[in-house]
């Protein structure tokens, strides 16, 4: 993230979503880690984590991919949630 979006928790779970979604979990995690950096307070991780559970419920069977890779994601959050 460039220019003055570099300091917004939210442009950061913006990126980590993003990232998610293609795949990239680690520049997803790196991207969450960020997140809290900026200032992200815990009400901030409970919406987003709320977004990542509300995806992860669209995709059928715990064999998907993508979920599997959501939820991950809301695990390594949440792990993170001050």
């Amino acid at each position: 993230i460039q220019s003055h979006r570099r300091g917004q928790w939210w442009a950061w779970a913006d990126l980590a979503l993003l990232e998610v979604l293609s795949g990239r979990e680690e520049s997803a995690f790196a991207a969450y880690r960020n997140f809290g950096m900026t200032g992200a307070r815990p009400s901030d991780y409970d919406s987003t984590t709320s977004v990542l559970e509300e995806l992860s419920s669209k995709f059928a069977g715990d064999n998907d991919p993508m979920r599997s890779s959501l939820e991950r994601a809301t695990g390594f959050l949440k792990s993170l949630k001050p």
